[in-house]
């Protein structure tokens, strides 16, 4: 589904997220494949599995001085190091719909569109059939045989603005060690890829910031703060004076009209299979 307004997804999470068990959602400004960082790392040394160990130790040693609290076990470890920047077998996911779609939005698109995608969860832990893993210090984030969600505890002030949650992804082999989440079959009726069209991107970014989800609320320190200030007084790259191809002048009922075109045509997706 293409996603023209805010009351697009609005609407579309009214009528098709009723389900039993909780919907997470991860904005992503690029549509690459739901792969957690680390997958993407290319060691200088040694393999990905043994330098996804090692950044985390080195992270261990060295964070201390910076953290607002001292994380408690290997999972804490991890949810702080993914809220920060470093390659973890994490990706990020929301409660909150608004603040996965700002994740798209808050800088000009890198391509057409940028996507929000939706991941049904079943309740219960992994030892019960679902899908949610003991994060209470017993096992190893590292040995973890399935995709599992990561509820993390409050360690830092960003997790909690962001409404995050994690999934963590389970480590195959040296040679292949993960799958991108989309390309799982036991996955695929559980997960609703919605798009966003790049010309949208300002207005949405305008809409989101009216109901108070901007760079200060998402990010909770002086970087968004002044990421804040700076948007309320000059232009992003994709907002202003821009022009169509055709030179006709790019206002908003010209984009939406555009993007209801292009809605028509994709048509709906559901998590009909989940929740019928």
């Amino acid at each position: 589904m293409v996603i023209c307004a805010l009351s697009d997804l609005v609407g579309y999470i009214e009528e098709h997220c009723s389900c039993r068990g909780e919907v997470f959602f991860r904005g992503q400004r690029v549509d690459e494949p739901l792969l957690p960082s680390i997958a993407r790392l290319h060691p200088k040394h040694g393999g990905l599995l043994e330098t996804e160990q090692a950044l985390l130790r080195q992270f261990m040693r060295r964070s201390l001085p910076f953290l607002e609290m001292r994380p408690e076990t290997q999972w804490d470890w991890l949810a702080v190091a993914q809220h920060h920047g470093l390659p973890t077998r994490l990706l990020d996911r929301s409660v909150n719909a608004l603040a996965a779609t700002w994740f798209v939005v808050e800088r000009p698109a890198e391509s057409d569109h940028g996507v929000i995608w939706l991941f049904h969860a079943r309740e219960g832990l992994v030892s019960d059939g679902g899908d949610y893993v003991d994060s209470s210090g017993k096992g190893n984030p590292f040995e973890i045989k399935q995709l599992s969600i990561l509820v993390p505890r409050l360690v830092s002030s960003r997790i909690a603005a962001q409404g995050g949650y994690f999934t963590v992804h389970p480590s195959h082999d040296e040679q292949s060690p993960f799958r991108a989440l989309e390309e799982d079959e036991h996955f695929e009726q559980r997960l609703v890829k919605l798009k966003i069209p790049a010309a949208i991107f300002p207005s949405i970014r305008h809409d989101l910031t009216r109901l108070g989800v901007n760079a200060m609320s998402i990010y909770q320190d002086l970087v968004g703060l002044c990421q804040d200030i700076r948007w309320r007084y000059a232009y992003a790259a994709d907002e202003g004076p821009v022009m169509w191809e055709d030179g006709s002048e790019r206002s908003l009922a010209g984009v939406r009209k555009r993007c209801r075109a292009l809605q028509s045509k994709q048509g709906l997706s559901s998590f009909s299979a989940v929740c019928s």
